[in-house]
């Protein structure tokens, strides 16, 4: 991913921001990978680094690692899916753009749950939870979604004020 990334950056004269943010994602990436998404011990960090119990603070029952990394997708992956769309498709105007790639979001973000579903339905039940992160939440998938929708809705009211 990274040496695409790189041929992108150069290809496609990514800003240097829209790397680093896409690097940025792939770490969040790699440390949920490392911990299993709902297993990311962020509040013991909080605690032990902060003296604040995040998950008490705010109200969560759950591990919310997994969200966190949802919103990231479209925080974080906005400018550079702005950036490919402004390349392949240079007539677009601003305002186009920024609804073209809110859909391109939600639907990368739809076929990726159906991704996840259609392989936790090939596992066992504790390996699917493990491997899902649902945490008993029926509307996981549905969140996860809207998440990235959010987030990819924030940066891009960003771009279309920023110059």
């Amino acid at each position: 991913m990274l040496i695409t990334l790189i041929i992108c950056l150069y290809k496609l004269g990514l800003s240097l921001m829209s790397f680093v943010l896409y690097i940025v994602f792939l770490l969040i990436h790699i440390l949920g990978a490392h911990y299993l998404y709902s297993y990311v011990p962020y509040n013991e960090w909080s605690i032990q680094y902060l003296n604040l119990d995040l998950n008490q603070s705010l109200g969560w029952t759950r591990n919310m690692y997994d969200r966190f990394v949802h919103l990231a997708y479209g925080l974080l992956l906005y400018p550079f899916f702005y950036r490919v769309f402004q390349v392949w498709l240079p007539q677009l105007s601003k305002l186009t753009l920024f609804l073209l790639v809110i859909q391109f979001v939600m639907a990368s973000s739809l076929i990726y749950e159906w991704i996840e579903w259609l392989i936790a339905m090939g596992l066992s039940p504790e390996d699917a939870e493990n491997y899902n992160g649902q945490q008993g939440d029926m509307w996981d998938a549905h969140k996860d979604m809207l998440l990235a929708t959010v987030g990819s809705i924030i940066t891009g009211i960003i771009y279309l004020f920023k110059s």
